[in-house]
């Protein structure tokens, strides 16, 4: 396929609307030979401000000499803004060539009676070209909620950041500001460090009751985390067949449930923290040619 042909074969997809999910997610993943397993991430999630904290952060790593790749939706002006390469958007012929590769793949599910939705195309895209492309980190947008979304495939992140929560995708995500805030912290996964905009509102810090995933809001979410349940916070929802990660030799380090109203004048130097060296074992390493 061409770039045309490329782009009316994904916006093509969209009449299969949004199924929120990892088991079909990670078969395709594996289909291209398990992408997301082989780069390190940051991934963001929350209401508002998740696109531009994507950028800034990516911004940083980029300016530190990391090969950063950066996933955002939607786009504004060009399709190619949703994935980039150190602020440059993929090239029409690459995106074009790992269409061509995924789209036989793709109809295969189709012909099951399991179509990609055009979210976890262009995820897989992402990830794909990140991986080949030799990326030293990518740092991801959540598309809808977190626990289920299709970016949330790929292991413990480095570093799981929560933007300010409100109310959004209520018919999906639930009509609380905890059950919300439970869905969102659905990518916090043992063995990453947490970074939570300190002022949310009260509610979404709450434990009222069990959300969809057993956990409702930021406090609770955390302090699953340090106990090590449910599942440790991995994906569920009906996708037995997903992947699962081992992440019981990992630790917690850097996080904790902000008080409701709290002033953290520490966060800032917290944020540049992680994205500096925090040791040989979780930190990306600049490949040989990168910046």
């Amino acid at each position: 396929m061409n770039y045309p042909e490329t782009l009316a074969w994904i916006h093509g997809t969209e009449r299969f609307g949004s199924r929120l999910g990892l088991g079909r997610m990670g078969r395709l993943l594996h289909r291209m030979g398990d992408p997301h397993l082989k780069v390190p991430y940051i991934h963001v999630a929350g209401t508002n401000g998740k696109g531009s904290t994507t950028t800034m952060i990516a911004s940083a790593l980029t300016a530190g000499g990391f090969k950063t790749g950066k996933f955002i939706s939607p786009f504004i002006l060009e399709f190619r803004e949703r994935m980039q390469i150190d602020s440059e958007m993929i090239p029409e012929e690459t995106l074009a060539a790992l269409a061509t590769r995924l789209r036989p793949i793709a109809e295969e599910f189709k012909a099951a009676g399991d179509p990609p939705t055009e979210f976890e195309l262009v995820t897989v895209l992402g990830l794909t070209w990140f991986a080949e492309a030799g990326c030293d980190i990518a740092v991801l947008e959540v598309g809808l909620g977190g626990r289920l979304d299709a970016t949330n495939i790929i292991p413990p992140p480095l570093v799981a950041v929560i933007t300010r929560i409100d109310y959004d995708h209520t018919a999906i995500l639930g009509d609380t500001l905890a059950a919300i805030a439970g869905e969102k912290c659905g990518i916090l996964k043992r063995g990453s460090t947490v970074i939570c905009y300190p002022d949310q509102e009260e509610e979404a810090g709450r434990h009222p009751g069990e959300g969809q995933n057993g956990v409702e809001g930021l406090g609770e979410a955390l302090r699953q985390l340090h106990k090590g349940g449910p599942e440790d916070l991995q994906p569920t929802g009906g996708d037995e067949d997903a992947p699962r990660h081992d992440t019981s030799f990992l630790s917690l380090v850097g996080s904790r449930a902000p008080e409701p109203g709290e002033k953290q004048k520490e966060r800032p130097p917290r944020v540049f923290e992680s994205l500096t060296t925090r040791g040989e074992r979780s930190s990306p390493t600049r490949r040989q040619g990168s910046r």
